[in-house]
C-alpha cells in the first residue's frame, strides 16, 4: 500500500511539473478583428489610384501614436533644409514629402517649408511667411494636435488626380486621423524630365494641403 501510495505521488508531482513548464496556448479565436486597415482604397468613392511610388528611395515609416520621420527621411530632411535642392526630391514618395513639409512647419522652419511647396506655388516668401502665421496653412499648431491628426498619414493612399498640362500633376494623401476621420493632404508635382513618367517626378505640397473630407 505505502508502494501505491508513493508511485501516485510521485506521478501528481510529474503532473505538476508539466502543467508549470507548458507555453501558453496561442489565442486563436476566429471571431477576432483583423480589419486593421487604415486607409481609404474604395474604387467606388475614390478616382483611380497611380501609385508614384514604384521607385521611392525611402523604406516605410513605422506605425506610431505620435507624427515622426523614420531615418532615411531624417536625413533627406536635413539635407534638404540646407541646400534647398530640389533634385534631392526626384523620385522620393508622395507621402514621404508631406512628411518632410510638416516636420518644417514643427521645427518653424518656413523657409524649407516654402520650399517644399515650390517656392509656394506662385506665392512671394512674404506671402507665404504671412499666411503660416496666421495659421493659414492648415497645418495643426501645436504638437499634440499634429500627433493626433498626422500620426497615420504615411499609412494613406496616394491619388493622382489631373494633370493640368504636359508637366504638372496634382493628387492628394487620403488617410485617416486618430479618431477615423477622413482628411485629404493635397499635393502636386514637376515633370522635371518632361516624359510623362510619375516615377520621375517630383512632388510638392500645396500651400493649405489638409482638407477634412
Amino acid at each position: 500500500m505505502k508502494k501505491h501510495f508513493k508511485t501516485m505521488g510521485a506521478l501528481l508531482v510529474l503532473t505538476g511539473i508539466i502543467t508549470a513548464c507548458s507555453p501558453n496556448t496561442p489565442n486563436t479565436d476566429s471571431t477576432s478583428d483583423t480589419n486593421t486597415n487604415e486607409t481609404i482604397s474604395s474604387p467606388n468613392q475614390q478616382p483611380q489610384v497611380e501609385d508614384s511610388s514604384s521607385n521611392n528611395i525611402l523604406p516605410p515609416a513605422q506605425s506610431s501614436s505620435n507624427f515622426s520621420l523614420n531615418e532615411s527621411e531624417i536625413s533627406l530632411y536635413n539635407q534638404f533644409k540646407e541646400s534647398k535642392d530640389i533634385s534631392l526630391l526626384i523620385n522620393v514618395d508622395n507621402k514621404s514629402i508631406a512628411k518632410l513639409y510638416i516636420q518644417a512647419f514643427i521645427d518653424a522652419d518656413l523657409e524649407t517649408a516654402y520650399a517644399l511647396s515650390d517656392n509656394g506655388s506662385g506665392l512671394s516668401f512674404e506671402e507665404f511667411s504671412s499666411q503660416a502665421q496666421c495659421n493659414e496653412s492648415s497645418i495643426p499648431s501645436t504638437q499634440e494636435e499634429i500627433d493626433s491628426m498626422l500620426s497615420k498619414i504615411d499609412q494613406g493612399t496616394f491619388y493622382s488626380t489631373t494633370a493640368l498640362d504636359d508637366t504638372v500633376y496634382t493628387g492628394f494623401i487620403s488617410f485617416r486621423d486618430a479618431l477615423s476621420n477622413n482628411y485629404r493632404f493635397k499635393m502636386h508635382s514637376l515633370d522635371t524630365a518632361n516624359i510623362g513618367d510619375l516615377s520621375q517626378i517630383i512632388w510638392f505640397a500645396d500651400v493649405n494641403p489638409i482638407q477634412q473630407q
